[in-house]
């Protein structure tokens, strides 16, 4: 098949988009290590008969300890 960027929506240069990847079957998942206040969030990519589609994306919240 045809090469396709797995891109995500609202991403800046800072925000270190494929600092981490990993993959499984059908399933990507892409990280962003310096999206959300430099804690990352993760992106996940289902790849389907019309190419690989954004399916989830997961945004670290450290939260109280």
């Amino acid at each position: 098949g045809v090469p396709q960027a797995l891109a995500a929506n609202g991403l800046a240069a800072g925000d270190m988009y494929g600092s981490s990847i990993a993959l499984d079957g059908n399933l990507a998942v892409v990280g962003a290590a310096a999206k959300s206040a430099s804690a990352g969030n993760a992106y996940v990519f289902r790849k389907t008969d019309d190419g690989w589609k954004i399916a989830v994306i997961t945004i670290h919240d450290p939260g109280p300890v």
